[in-house]
């Protein structure tokens, strides 16, 4: 029987399956090498991006890329490692790494050559090497053929899947005895896990170690430059947001002077004439005055005397729809001093009188009084 196993001497010659598999002649070889060096690479650049660049979101960002990276490309990696390494076998049973090596002289459907080995079935005409998988449980020898029984473990989140599969070897008319030892020798293996599978383990939980470190070192780095840059975003927005307040003020100020010029003067005749609405050139305002109505009411339940100036284009635009107008309250302000179909959203101090409040449509009150006109139109009028 051929192979090197048959003799204590070792074989020096034979490539090693260590480290990525690197070894000439493996076709994977140079996807590992460029795999393992672009990830490499990219993970330095972007740390040093990370901790180094001058701009706060050019950190950030670099950070986050970071963190996808740690996670998604060693992957890749991983997978090109286990069958680079894979293929060191397959060179090695190439080499002599073999336990038989058995010719036939008509071609197989599997090819005119097999290998068999401790590594496993190796047909060098289809460059396959069936290794087992997750275990031999049972060889037979039949008169014209050998037969492994093997099966595969595949793992889901939910449920592990075991599948039963066989290999057949054709036996030579001169090599029956030699079949004969080959049993014996696989039988000492039955249930031992291919290397395949031991690889695929090894190199997973390594690579889940790489990922794990990158991921949580990637975490580490950005939550700091995250809390950094929403403070940097918070001073900023503030900082506009007093200059845009400033700048309202000032507005809503001089808007303000032509109303409190022309009202004030009138609220004595304005109280006593009683709650109603008024357009502007009653009152004495000018055409640039930009004021569209006056409406004057009481407070309910206080009864304290109110006035709104509504303008033709609000100085300050309100949110989500709703509309500002200058409003005068004779005592405390409250939700009571505006018209029922209005809710106030909001406002704005002008004086210790003078507020400008941000106004909606009250949506129950315009429900309330749509079915009281509804409800009117309904109603039959007597005859007379």
């Amino acid at each position: 029987m051929e192979g090197y196993l048959n003799s204590s001497a070792p074989r020096p010659d034979l490539p090693e399956v260590r480290g990525l598999g690197i070894t000439p002649g493996n076709p994977f070889a140079p996807f590992v090498i460029g795999t393992v060096a672009v990830s490499g690479l990219a993970v330095v650049i972007l740390l040093g991006l990370t901790l180094f660049a001058p701009e706060i979101d050019t950190r950030y960002n670099a950070g986050l890329v970071l963190l996808f990276v740690g996670a998604l490309a060693p992957i890749p990696a991983a997978i090109l490692v286990i069958y680079s390494r894979n293929y060191v076998r397959i060179q090695r049973m190439q080499a002599g790494d073999y336990w038989a090596h058995w010719t036939y002289p008509v071609e197989t459907r599997r090819g005119n050559e097999v290998m068999l080995g401790q590594s496993g079935i190796y047909w060098p005409d289809r460059r396959k090497l069936v290794d087992f998988k997750s275990g031999l449980v049972e060889v037979e020898q039949m008169p014209d053929e050998l037969i492994f029984r093997y099966i595969y473990r595949r793992y889901s989140k939910s449920a592990t899947y075991t599948e039963r599969k066989e290999e057949r070897v054709p036996i030579p008319y001169n090599k029956v005895d030699e079949a004969g030892e080959l049993v014996q020798r696989y039988r000492k293996i039955l249930g031992v896990p291919s290397d395949f599978i031991n690889d695929s383990w090894v190199v997973a939980w390594i690579m889940g170690g790489v990922m794990l470190a990158v991921v949580l070192l990637s975490i580490l780095l950005v939550l700091p430059l995250e809390s950094t840059r929403n403070q940097i975003k918070n001073d900023a927005w503030a900082t506009q947001y007093s200059a845009t307040r400033v700048v309202e003020t000032a507005m809503l100020e001089r808007a303000f002077a032509p109303v409190q010029r022309v009202l004030e003067p009138q609220f004595a005749a304005l109280k006593a004439a009683g709650a109603r609405t008024y357009q502007p050139e009653e009152l004495g305002f000018k055409a640039g005055d930009n004021v569209r109505e006056v409406i004057v009411g009481f407070c309910v339940p206080s009864e304290a005397f109110y006035v709104l100036v509504w303008q033709k284009q609000p100085v300050i635009d309100g949110f989500l729809g709703s509309v500002g107008v200058y409003h005068y309250v004779e005592g405390d302000w409250g939700y009571g001093c505006i018209p029922p179909l209005w809710q106030p959203d909001g406002l704005r101090t002008i004086t210790e009188d003078w507020n400008y409040v941000f106004l909606k449509a009250n949506r129950s009150a315009l429900a309330t009084a749509f079915a009281l006109e509804l409800q009117k139109l309904g109603t039959p009028t007597a005859a007379p």
